[in-house]
């Protein structure tokens, strides 16, 4: 654009004009083009509740309670096994060249029983800009242009595995973000590895504890004081703690509303707001 702006200042034909301008209309339309060849059909595949036979209904608050009972029970099973620090964070005991090889290994192992995911290694890349791209809010993406996933490696340690299975599993066709999120939440849980599996339960609790604080306050609160395990609290604080220097900012506005907007060209009539509905699955399936 600025090309074709100082082209018109030299000489105002619009021939000159769109001379300039073609170079960047080539770019825009490779990239679409791009789009639609390697992963616009993804859009278009069997939907997740298919794949694993759930009847997928509208969610009651008293559904969305036994469900987060169900998840902090597992969630309490394999807490005894991880380590945290005195905010409350939990600590990865391994460095991130090791999570990629076991979130791979986990998805293999997921892929041997679900015909829809394929068998394959990635190697997730960790974002070089990780820290100011926290105030965009986003802790992943799959760049659909060179097929790479990528994770923000800024955020707390138990987001790491989820996001890097949530980029995975775009990698390997699960284009809708619920259905990402829940196929991230399902290779997690399946995997050998315990801090993994925390990481898959911790990050649906988080969700699930949103969704129910939303759709009764008193269910929420008895949920909180009787059944969410301490450490769970403590870790969802902790990372509350961090997210604040992050949470008001312009570039997560902007980012945002590009998402949306995206998500919603795509048959996500939710837009941003189709990350949560990972709920409905998880009612789905554990009814």
């Amino acid at each position: 654009i600025i090309g074709s702006s100082v082209a018109t200042k030299r000489d105002e034909s619009d021939k000159n004009f769109y001379k300039w301008l073609r170079p960047l209309i080539s770019v825009v339309l490779v990239i679409i083009t791009i789009f639609f060849g390697a992963f616009g059909p993804a859009y278009g595949r069997n939907k997740l509740t298919t794949n694993l036979g759930l009847e997928q209904n509208p969610v009651s608050a008293e559904e969305l309670f036994n469900t987060s009972i169900i998840i902090s029970s597992e969630a309490n099973k394999v807490i005894g096994e991880v380590d945290f620090d005195v905010s409350g964070a939990s600590i990865m005991p391994y460095d991130y060249k090791t999570l990629v090889s076991k979130v791979n290994e986990a998805f293999d192992k997921y892929a041997d029983d679900a015909d829809y995911i394929s068998h394959f290694k990635s190697n997730p890349k960790a974002i070089a800009l990780s820290k100011p791209m926290t105030y965009t809010h986003i802790s992943g993406v799959y760049t659909f242009m060179t097929g790479e996933s990528n994770v923000n490696t800024n955020y707390p340690d138990f987001l790491m595995p989820f996001t890097m299975a949530h980029e995975m599993a775009h990698q390997r066709g699960i284009a809708r973000e619920d259905e990402a999120n829940f196929v991230a939440f399902l290779v997690c849980i399946g995997s050998d590895d315990p801090y993994i599996r925390y990481s898959g339960y911790a990050n649906m609790a988080n969700y699930l504890n949103s969704a129910l604080s939303k759709a009764s306050s008193d269910m929420y609160k008895e949920f909180i004081v009787y059944y969410l395990p301490g450490e769970l609290t403590k870790e969802f604080v902790a990372y509350s703690e961090f997210f604040d220097k992050y949470r008001d900012s312009t570039a997560s506005e902007v980012t945002g509303t590009v998402n949306n907007v995206f998500l919603q060209s795509q048959g996500q009539s939710a837009g941003t707001k189709s990350y949560g509905l990972v709920v409905d699955l998880a009612v789905a399936y554990y009814k």
